[in-house]
């Protein structure tokens, strides 16, 4: 149990932008172009991977799900990942694109007692697995970790939004807006993409989504090189503070520029995701100002 939790579940309507790739050449296609292999994909099956640019800098991070010879990416709203992808076809292969924006939307449900939720609906949650999707009538439902904390994912059709949340809050479940969804999911150790564009896999903490050895994609070169240095000179980290900060760039006595990410008020307290300079990393704390210490922790456990 965790005291930051619903003692139920609280559900949050993620605002993702959703592509439906097609075509007999869609998975070679899509393989080229993010960080870890697709390829091998099969039905129902799930995977994680990320977007980059040549420079090997984040542009998005995507959930993956191939259901009956389509693929179904879930990534960020305000990404450019759909032109990049759609200019990325050859003349010659047989690929479709669709924008399902408006067609499908993904919940993320994340409480003390999700089970007991799900169960009132009719779902075992037990079947569930990281690795692919569930069927349910016309939803489809996984489960990811974040830390040790099941986050159950649902992707349906948008029509059928309304009557899927109505079932859940009969069932014992809160529905979240933005600023809830925020607290929490910087409480659990969720990365989300302010926290990514623009850096490099290994300073958030999502190399084991680069697959070195899959071929070439954009940033590879770039990757392996860091690979082969084993450091970077910034990383990703949480901290938690006495007073409020506001993202950006801020000028640190002794640690030198942090990049502010994320922030969130919990309880009268500040969390924050912010870039450090590596060396600052191993340190308990650090000082913000005067009045102002941040204690630092990692985000994710591997």
């Amino acid at each position: 149990m965790h005291a930051f939790l619903h003692p139920n579940a609280e559900a949050y309507v993620n605002h993702s932008s959703v592509t439906v790739l097609s075509g007999a050449d869609a998975l070679k296609h899509l393989d080229r172009s993010l960080t870890s292999t697709i390829s091998d994909i099969d039905n129902l099956d799930k995977r994680q991977s990320l977007l980059c640019d040549a420079n090997g800098r984040i542009e998005d991070m995507v959930s993956i799900c191939y259901f009956e010879s389509q693929i179904i990416l879930f990534g960020w709203k305000d990404s450019t990942s759909k032109q990049k992808l759609l200019q990325g076809i050859g003349w010659n292969e047989d690929v479709e694109l669709f924008d399902a924006d408006k067609t499908i939307s993904n919940i993320s449900i994340v409480g003390n007692s999700c089970n007991r939720v799900l169960v009132g609906l009719g779902i075992d949650a037990s079947e569930f697995s990281q690795n692919s999707w569930v069927e349910y009538g016309n939803a489809l439902l996984s489960v990811r970790l974040e830390n040790n904390i099941e986050i159950f994912e649902v992707a349906l059709p948008t029509v059928e939004l309304e009557s899927f949340l109505k079932l859940l809050v009969e069932n014992g479940c809160s529905i979240i807006e933005k600023d809830r969804w925020k607290s929490l999911r910087m409480q659990i150790g969720i990365l989300e993409m302010p926290d990514l564009f623009g850096n490099l896999p290994l300073e958030v903490g999502l190399d084991d989504w680069v697959m070195l050895d899959k071929g070439c994609y954009p940033g590879q070169e770039v990757h392996a090189r860091l690979e082969s240095r084993g450091k970077v000179a910034k990383s990703l980290m949480r901290l938690d503070c006495e007073s409020e900060l506001e993202c950006g760039k801020l000028k640190v006595e002794g640690i030198g520029t942090i990049n502010i990410t994320s922030t969130s008020l919990f309880d009268d307290s500040m969390i924050a995701f912010a870039l450090l300079p590596s060396s600052a990393c191993e340190l308990d704390c650090i000082n913000i100002n005067d009045t102002n210490t941040a204690l630092l922790r990692r985000i994710r456990n591997h």
